[in-house]
């Protein structure tokens, strides 16, 4: 059956997929905010959630999205993120930054926009993203 032979081999697709992921990525949980008493300054706590390979993907229908900030029009670009199966939990709303690239990716920051779908055959967790610029 099909099924048995994709499970044999399951563990090498996921190894093969994670080849391919050349960046560094941290995903992060912003806390609330905290604010010094002393300061008035305002801060923002983290989570780290993971730190390690993944790749940063555009989508094959890559939505843009226009809207007046302030007088400025910032434009939303939407991607994935790649990591190996099973590292991060993700949620929406935690962030994915490129710490170090192989393709001239790095210092970009995302925010993750769902939750992971599970599926039985994942090589890779793919998690929608934005980046506002």
């Amino acid at each position: 059956m099909i099924g048995d032979e994709v499970a044999d081999v399951l563990l090498q697709m996921r190894a093969q997929a994670e080849s391919l992921m050349r960046d560094t990525v941290r995903i992060v949980r912003p806390g609330q905010p905290v604010t010094d008493p002393d300061t008035g300054q305002v801060t923002v706590p983290t989570t780290v959630l993971y730190e390690g390979c993944g790749k940063v993907q555009t989508t094959a229908a890559q939505g843009v999205a226009a809207a007046d900030v302030g007088g400025e029009f910032p434009t939303v670009t939407r991607l994935t993120i790649h990591v190996p199966v099973g590292v991060a939990d993700c949620l929406p709303g935690d962030v994915a930054e490129v710490v170090a690239s192989v393709g001239g990716m790095a210092g970009r920051k995302f925010r993750i926009l769902e939750r992971m779908p599970q599926k039985t055959w994942s090589t890779a967790f793919r998690f929608p993203v934005e980046e506002v610029t």
